[in-house]
């Protein structure tokens, strides 16, 4: 068996909730990992989120059992039982990240920073 070493941010492992978000992350991070048990590529799917004027590219990941959706060049994703609340719960998790950035904006991370910015372009909300 081959092992791979993929570096993981330290935001991303004290956002993590279990090693299934875990998982997650690294899977679409490095879409080259295979699903062992599978055996075949991981592959996610263009979809769009409608945030008030603005018409947002996510991506899906379609499982068996869930749909993960996924706010590309962040590190934003949320699941749900299918592709519609996978995106209703990704809109949720956009906001809470939104007010929990912007809540300790002077202590940010460049990378935090600049999705911090990203999400107030998204969601409309003023600095």
């Amino acid at each position: 068996m081959t092992m791979e070493t993929i570096p993981l941010p330290l935001e991303i492992w004290e956002k993590a909730r279990s090693i299934k978000e875990i998982d997650k992350w690294v899977l679409f991070h490095y879409p080259q990992v295979v699903d062992r048990k599978r055996k075949k590529r991981i592959s996610f799917m263009t979809d769009f989120l409608f945030l008030k004027d603005k018409k947002v590219e996510i991506k899906l990941k379609i499982e068996k059992d869930e749909v993960l959706a996924v706010l590309p060049h962040t590190d934003i994703a949320d699941s749900g039982d299918n592709a519609e609340e996978a995106k209703n719960n990704l809109k949720k998790t956009m906001e809470i990240d939104y007010e929990h950035l912007s809540q300790d904006r002077e202590n940010l991370s460049d990378r935090l920073l600049d999705q911090l910015k990203y999400l107030e372009g998204l969601i409309g909300k003023d600095s």
